[in-house]
């Protein structure tokens, strides 16, 4: 098996299920090796769950405002061509899609308050040691498209 390909998600939920909708049923085989933080839940329960967090990296000419809006919006969806490989579609740009290993190299640092006027602080960082790798090809979906 090769290194990028140790993620597989369930065929049968990804190519029907908009993203945000029900519950989430793309689960990754690999999440032991992705980052997990155990968080508490508050809400007056003993609940614990595991968030794990991934990076997606997008390749290509897109309108970066368009796919912005497509994602807020839960138009989104991380769907199995018909040879088994992944692409992610949002809105209606198509990227081909690749796990990789990151080694925990990939960090988001949430900012809080407005960095034009020099007052942000930096959140906690997250981290991520799995990045989907999406390369912008043509629709294949384009006769069909399910969003």
């Amino acid at each position: 098996m090769e290194k990028n390909d140790h993620c597989v998600m369930d065929d049968d939920n990804t190519t029907n299920e908009k993203a945000g909708e029900g519950e989430n049923k793309n689960n990754l085989d690999g999440k032991e090796e992705a980052n997990k933080s155990t968080i508490s839940n508050n809400d007056n329960t003993d609940d614990e769950y595991e968030e794990t967090v991934m990076i997606m990296h997008l390749d290509g000419k897109y309108d970066a405002n368009l796919l912005r809006s497509c994602i807020l919006n839960g138009g989104y969806k991380l769907r199995t061509k018909d040879d088994g490989n992944l692409v992610v579609q949002i809105g209606h740009s198509v990227f081909n899609a690749a796990f990789t290993e990151t080694c925990g190299s990939d960090f988001l640092l949430p900012v809080s308050g407005n960095p034009n006027e020099e007052n942000e602080t930096f959140d906690d960082p997250i981290t991520s040691d799995i990045r989907l790798v999406c390369k912008k090809t043509n629709n294949p979906f384009f006769k069909d498209p399910e969003i």
